[in-house]
C-alpha cells in the first residue's frame, strides 16, 4: 500500500531559470543539486519548511523528448495565488 508521495516532476527546458523562478519568486528552497560526471542533473525544490515532498525539475531535451513530453505528460497543478502573480511577471520579463 502507497502510503505517502515524496516526489513530483515537473519537466523543464532550463533547469537553472526553473530554480530562479522556484526559489526566487515563489520562496521555495533547493533540496538537493547535484550534477553527475555524465551531465545529468538531480534538481529538487520545495516549499520552505516542507519536508515530505520534494519538486523534481527535471531537464527535457528540445528534440523527441519534449515532443513526447507535450503530448503525454501527466498534468500535474499547483494552485498559489504567489505562484500566479510570480509567473505572470517572470513571463511578461522573460518576453
Amino acid at each position: 500500500m502507497i502510503q505517502k508521495m515524496s516526489h513530483a516532476t515537473i519537466y523543464v527546458l532550463d533547469q537553472d531559470h526553473a530554480k530562479d523562478f522556484y526559489v526566487n519568486k515563489l520562496g521555495f528552497e533547493v533540496k538537493v543539486d547535484q550534477s553527475l560526471p555524465n551531465g545529468f542533473r538531480w534538481l529538487t525544490v520545495a516549499p520552505k519548511g516542507q519536508s515530505e515532498l520534494e519538486i523534481i525539475l527535471m531537464k527535457v531535451g528540445s528534440g523527441s523528448d519534449f515532443a513526447k513530453m507535450k503530448g503525454g505528460a501527466a498534468e500535474k497543478k499547483l494552485r498559489h495565488e504567489k505562484m500566479i502573480l510570480a509567473f505572470r511577471q517572470h513571463h511578461r520579463q522573460s518576453a
